[in-house]
């Protein structure tokens, strides 16, 4: 099989990364961040941010 040949590189040749910003006009912009980020420690903790990004990997 084509996959059992294939070797993973160090260091990546490729990392993606996310980023959200919040628009400082927002008047509660702070909460709205606030918000995210708690939930995002979440799911991280618990498993979710890795299967959805999984999901639509390529």
């Amino acid at each position: 099989h084509e996959k059992d040949m294939l070797e993973p590189l160090s260091p990546s040749l490729y990392i993606n990364k996310l980023h959200l910003m919040f628009s400082k006009k927002i008047p509660d912009g702070q909460q709205k961040l606030e918000a995210f980020n708690s939930g995002l420690k979440k799911i991280i903790k618990d498993g979710t941010l890795k299967k959805i990004l999984a999901k639509y990997e390529r």
